[in-house]
Order: C-alpha cells, then structure tokens, then sequence
C-alpha cells in the first residue's frame, strides 16, 4: 500500500539553477508534492516561458520606435529644404487671364500699374514698370517713356518705379550746374564749384552773410578794406599794416632816427638828423659833399691819430679816446705813441691821474672826474679821500679784504669727523646687543 501523505522526514532540497517562472504562472511551494508514483523529481511539470525577441541586441519594440523617429526627422527636414529652395528660386507663374479687357486709352504718369510679358505674344501691352527691351516698346504707353534697366520708366525720373514726375528743388549747399538753378531758390546764390552758395560768402556751407572785419594784420587785398579799420593802414603784402611801419605785425608807429647815410626817402628826414644834410639816392648825406658815405666836409679839417689839434675836442671827434697832448692827438691811456697803440707795460691809472672815461680808473670805487680819477663818493677829493672821514685809498693800490681769524676746515679733517661718528654708531650698537 502507498503512503500517500508528504514525506516530512526530509526536507526538499531546491535546485541551484532553478526554472524561470513565467509572469502570472502559479508558484509551487516547497510543500507541494513533487513526485509522481511516489519519484521525487524536484522540478514543475510547467512548460517554460517563451522568450523576448530581439534585434541587435535590442527589444524589437525600442528599435521600432527609433526607426520612426529618425525616418519623421528626415521627411521634416526635406520639407525644410524644399521650402527654402522655392523662396530662394521662385519660379515665373503666368497669371490668369482677365475675365474683361481693361482699357488703355489714357495712361496717367501717376497711375501704378503692373502687366506681364508672355514670350511670344506680339500685342503685350506695355506700361510704367514693365519689361521690356526697347525703348520703342516704352514709348508705345507713353512718348516719355525709355527702356530702362529692361523696365519701362519715366525719362526725367527713371528711378521711380511709379513714373512720377520730379521738380528738382535747390537750396544753399545743393548740387548745381547753372546758376539758374540755384537762383530759383534764392536770388543771391550762385553755382560755385557744382554747390549753391551766396554769391557774397562762396566759402560758407551754410550761406551766412558775413560782414568781414579789418584791422591790423589782417588778411586784405585792397587798401579800401585795411582804411575801414584804419585811415593810415594800407595792404601789404596782403596784410593790414600801418602806411608809416609796414613792417610790424602789431601796427605800431615807430621813430625813425636818422643819421648820415641812413635810408630816407625826404630832405626832411635827414634835416631831423643834421641841418646841412639832405636825402640824396635815398641816403643822408652832407650836402657839399653827398659823394662821402662818412658826410665828410671837404672845408673841415679831419682829426685823427696824430693829426695836429688844439683841443681835445677836436681829436675826440676821430675817437673818444684820444686827447691833443703837445698839440698832436694821442691815445689817452698812452700819449707817447704815434700810432696810439695802447701801452703793454701799462700803469694802472690811480687816484688823481688822467682819464679820458671811467673804464681807464683801475680802482672800480674810481670815476673820471674832470679828466682825473677821484673817489667816487667824494670827486672833489684829491686824495681820494672819504667824506665821512675814511680811510684815503692808496692811488694805484688796489685794496685787499682781511683774512678771516680762521680757516675753514677741509680735506682729511673732516673724514676724521665722519670716523668718530662711525665709531660711536658701532659702540651704540654693540651696548644694544649686551642688552638683549
């Protein structure tokens, strides 16, 4: 007899590599019986589950849905390409033909109107802005019409699609090529350079009146424009300047002081100078003798080095320097030689001693007083002496100023100093590091 009850003495064991489970398939326990006819087998009679199929490695469902997606990508961007191409490239539509006959009896210029070319029809009718290719086809609308860029346009405006007549209005600064034009907008202008401009102020791009102002150098080109600044300015050298000084920029008057053989232009400037001159080839000259470029008077005896004399006057004539000693002119400073070279073993001229000028006074406190050297605070002095009771200088002695009580020091004393400075700066410091 078999027992039928489940065998509880020993446990069963379950596999290591068990049987996938299909989803929703009943799961048997460890209780369930196993065996049939009492064979203890540890597997389900359960037929297994079917397996996914796949592409690739891919479940077919994902691949499907790739494939769609990228084939919508790509109609889109066709449709993206075609577009764009039709835009770029449009073609030529002929359009419909009218259902009446429009009239063309009377073309307005300002009327817009558009008409189309079909090749090979010879009555096309041709209006503003059509095509064309003649301008005999233009004038066929209108006789002033021209074929213009293959499109029919007004002659006088071949820029206006619409066929309107222009009238050029001109103003100040417009381009120009008559003078007419520019009257028409204002009776002063004038074409200047292809631009209306005033006829009075060309150079203004705004055509501005102006009222030029003249005065000392300014720029001019008539003498009538330097005398509304001032009666006595005429144009020199384009310039305003004064009639009388034309060669200062600042108009100032000047006076001239004239001597002999200076440049003049009257007897009486040169009378300013010296009573017997006159203006002879524009130069002042004495007037017995205006071949002489020194106004030398042939009746006047002529005093120079050596020449007899009889006052001093008459030898500082030919220089200021020279003196009459024993009737004869002399240099001053050495009246021993004939030729009145100065004397290279020259004394120095001291108190009272003979001078011609103060430069000959070898003292600076020294001036020539009446042809002697005095002290200059006390000239009457002949001993050079001061007023107040000085000291009397020493003719000819220079004086020198006394020697201080001492010295300053220099040289190798002073780099001592600097040593015994370096020395106590050392000790300070070495005091300092006992310190720390």
């Amino acid at each position: 007899m078999i027992d039928a009850r489940p065998n509880t003495s020993s446990p069963v064991t379950p596999t290591s590599n068990p049987v996938p489970m299909a989803y929703g398939a009943p799961t048997m326990s460890a209780a369930s019986p196993t065996s049939v006819g009492g064979n203890d087998t540890g597997s389900s009679n359960t037929p297994p589950p079917k397996g996914t199929k796949k592409i690739f490695g891919m479940e077919t469902r994902a691949v499907v849905t790739v494939l769609g997606l990228a084939l919508f990508l790509v109609l889109a961007m066709a449709g993206v390409v075609v577009s764009l191409q039709q835009r770029l490239n449009p073609g030529t539509v002929a359009p419909n033909a009218p259902e009446s006959q429009p009239s063309a009896d009377v073309i307005q210029e300002a009327t817009c109107s558009l008409s189309f070319v079909v090749a090979g029809d010879e009555t096309a009718e041709f209006a503003c802005n059509t095509a064309c290719d003649t301008d005999a086809q233009c004038k066929t609308a209108n006789g002033n019409y021209v074929c213009a860029d293959n499109r029919c346009r007004l002659s006088s405006n071949q820029a206006s699609e619409s066929c309107q007549t222009t009238t050029t209005t001109y103003a100040c600064n417009s381009e120009c090529s008559t003078n007419e034009q520019c009257v028409s907008a204002n009776g002063n202008y004038v074409c200047a350079d292809n631009r209306c401009r005033l006829s009075s102020n060309q150079a203004s791009e705004s055509c501005q009146t102006t009222t030029t102002t003249y005065a000392c150098n300014s720029e001019c080109e008539t003498t009538t424009q330097c005398k509304t600044a001032n009666g006595n300015y005429v144009c020199a050298d384009n310039r305003c300047r004064l009639s009388s000084n034309q060669a200062s920029e600042s108009c100032q008057t000047t006076t001239t002081t004239y001597a002999c053989n200076s440049e003049c232009s009257t007897n009486e400037q040169c009378v300013s100078a010296n009573g017997n001159y006159v203006c002879a080839d524009n130069r002042c000259r004495l007037q017995t003798n205006v071949g002489s470029e020194s106004c030398h008077n042939p009746d006047k005896p002529t005093y120079a080095c050596n020449s007899q004399c009889d006052s001093n006057e008459q030898c500082a004539g030919a220089s200021s320097s020279y003196i009459c000693s024993n009737n004869t002119c002399r240099l001053a400073t050495n009246v021993s030689s004939p030729n009145c070279q100065p004397d290279t073993n020259e004394v120095a001229i001291g108190c009272n001693d003979t001078c011609v000028s103060n430069g000959d006074c070898s003292n600076a406190n020294h001036i020539c007083f009446n042809s002697s050297c005095r002290l200059a605070t006390n000239p009457e002095s002949a001993s050079c002496t001061d007023a107040t009771g000085g000291t009397t200088v020493t003719p000819g002695v220079t004086t020198q100023p006394e020697l201080p009580a001492e010295l300053p020091q220099s040289g190798a004393e002073d780099w001592g100093i600097w040593l015994k400075a370096g020395l106590g700066a050392l000790g300070i410091g070495v005091v300092l590091l006992l310190f720390l």
